[in-house]
């Protein structure tokens, strides 16, 4: 099969009006197939994610989660462009006793840290070791007995760290006690990784101070129950970048609620400064741009935003600025380099081309490819390079935005390659 290399977008000659059913949240699928492969008792999972990196992280479990790891052996797992991916793993296979395995990446993933983890893991009685350079993937884990206790770790680099170590806890012999001083980036999705660990029947003590979080959770037992999962509110986040560029839209978003575990739900009041507006119904939400000019609710200044604690909105937030000629101070992108790409440096690259250019690149990063095809509706017909990557986290993207009256045009490169996560 032939994938599709590049693609041209063409705006709609009017209104972005469309019903869109939002891929499920990546975020909570591959904390609930973590649980679901430590939980005793199997459960079912609807509405799992079917982007790729769901896909990886759910065969992996599949194939080697149900002791069907071969003692004596080693097993090499190659885990693809995900870093929850490999991060949950890590921690996943230092507690499976008896086993050793090499977890490998992709070449971007292999230029992603793990080393916060690693080190923290074997201050707990893991077993890890780097095959390549240190702190990055691939890594050798002779799976053990984790003692557990109690550590400081560092918060400021990925709360996907923080997310793996908790996960795996409960099973450690002792527990874990773990505190995180300082500046904490993504702090909702730790409290996230939290609330559906209790859901599971795990008692987790998160307590903030001035210096920073506790988290502890005693040893115990995954319960198993069936879960439902929700709609994404970072793949949503583009549609409120397209309704904030055109000059008025209706955009419903189905099975989106107000309460939601996702951090990323700031959406909503993020855009209120574009003129944009959600009504929730019980059904979704609608989102609404109306067919006048936007009052900027502070016309001389700069807006300041803080993406400390939702990063993955900065994209279409910047993207929205650039695109409406709003000038804006964005704080809280330190962990932004080292996404997919290195997504600061990706996105200045490509809002300097409003204007000048109507080609845009992806960097081979699912989110700037979807940041950059709104901008259709300001510059006309774009071309948006090595688009295909939304496959990563929203693979209906590109059906959804011809849904939504855009000509999507589809230029085919070399046919695909399966891909071995075994």
């Amino acid at each position: 099969m032939r994938e599709v290399k590049h693609r041209y977008v063409t705006p709609p000659a009017g209104k972005v009006a469309v019903s869109v059913r939002l891929p499920a949240s990546k975020s909570i699928s591959a904390r609930v197939l973590l649980i679901r492969a430590l939980c005793e008792k199997k459960f079912r999972i609807k509405n799992l994610s079917a982007s790729d990196d769901t896909l990886y992280l759910k065969n992996i479990l599949e194939r080697y989660g149900r002791g069907d790891l071969r003692i004596h052996r080693i097993h090499k797992i190659n885990t693809g462009d995900g870093g929850t991916t490999m991060r949950f793993l890590i921690a996943f296979f230092a507690i499976q006793k008896g086993t050793t395995v090499i977890l490998n990446g992709s070449k971007q993933m292999n230029k992603r840290p793990v080393g916060i983890l690693v080190s923290a893991l074997k201050k707990l009685g893991a077993e890890i070791r780097y095959v390549g350079k240190k702190g990055y993937p691939p890594v050798r884990i002779n799976g053990k007995e984790i003692v557990g206790g109690k550590i400081k770790m560092d918060g400021s680099v990925s709360s996907q760290f923080v997310s793996a170590l908790i996960l795996a806890a409960p099973l450690f012999k002792s527990g874990l006690k773990i505190a995180i001083p300082g500046n904490i980036v993504s702090l909702p999705y730790i409290i996230m990784t939290a609330k559906l660990m209790k859901y599971f029947g795990i008692r987790v003590t998160l307590k903030k101070n001035r210096s920073g979080i506790i988290i502890h959770i005693p040893p115990s037992e995954y319960q198993s129950r069936e879960f439902s999962v929700e709609p994404d509110w970072s793949a949503a986040s583009f549609w409120y970048e397209a309704a904030a560029l055109a000059k008025s839209a209706s955009v419903f978003l189905k099975g989106l609620r107000k309460e939601s575990l996702q951090g990323d739900a700031a959406v909503v009041s993020l855009f209120k400064n574009f003129g944009v507006e959600t009504k929730f119904t019980e059904g979704g939400c609608m989102v609404i741009k109306k067919k006048r000019p936007v009052r900027f609710s502070k016309p001389d200044r700069s807006l300041r935003i803080d993406f400390t604690n939702h990063p993955d909105l900065a994209i279409p937030f910047a993207f929205t600025c650039a695109g409406l000629g709003r000038r804006a101070f964005f704080t809280g992108l330190n962990n932004l380099s080292i996404k997919e790409s290195d997504r600061v440096n990706s996105l200045i690259t490509e809002i300097n081309k409003i204007g000048i250019s109507l080609s845009f690149h992806s960097h081979h990063d699912h989110r700037i490819a979807m940041g950059v095809a709104p901008l259709a509706l300001k510059s006309g017909t774009i071309k948006v390079n090595h688009s295909d990557v939304v496959k990563k986290s929203y693979p209906a993207y590109w059906c959804d935005l011809e849904k939504a009256g855009f000509r999507v045009k589809n230029i085919l490169g070399q046919r695909s390659k399966i891909k071995d996560t075994g």
